[in-house]
């Protein structure tokens, strides 16, 4: 009869280690656990995130039509680029305008789009990216610069 390590203990006699630390451990439950776990937690951030983005168009007033058909109309007709479309709606989400286009009409809406742009891209080359593309179409709508309609 074996006895185990807590009685040979009692009794005076120590027991081999050997004894103590022959269990095998079985570790596919933990691992599927914490496999299950961390899926939901991103499961749970993709949720967050989509919630975050629905509550940001929900701030956004309602306009007739879509904004990106009349942007890139207006582009198409202004010859206006892809990049120069990126530009106008980044900073259109930025200025929270509905309208992308909108920044076109005014020269003051474009210096504050470039102000805008400026604030939120600190990474000089995306900064200097944004500024040069809100400088050329500047230049093409108003046949000037930014420096000359901020002037």
């Amino acid at each position: 009869m074996t006895q185990r390590p807590l009685d040979m203990m009692a009794f005076g006699s120590f027991p081999d280690t050997r004894q103590l630390y022959d269990v095998s451990l079985n570790t596919t439950g933990i691992v599927v656990m914490i496999l299950v776990g961390v899926g939901m937690l991103i499961w749970m951030g993709l949720a967050y995130l989509r919630y975050r983005r629905l509550k940001r168009l929900e701030q956004m007033p309602d306009v007739l039509g879509e904004p990106n058909d009349l942007l890139e109309q207006t582009c198409n007709i202004l010859g206006l680029g892809i990049s120069e479309r990126r530009v106008l709606k980044k900073s259109a989400v930025a200025m929270k305008l509905a309208q992308p286009v909108s920044i076109l009409l005014s020269p003051a809406l474009l210096i504050e789009a470039a102000r805008v742009w400026k604030k939120s891209h600190l990474f000089t080359p995306s900064q200097y990216w944004g500024l040069r593309r809100l400088d050329e179409i500047s230049r093409k709508i108003f046949d000037k610069g930014l420096d000359e309609l901020d002037g």
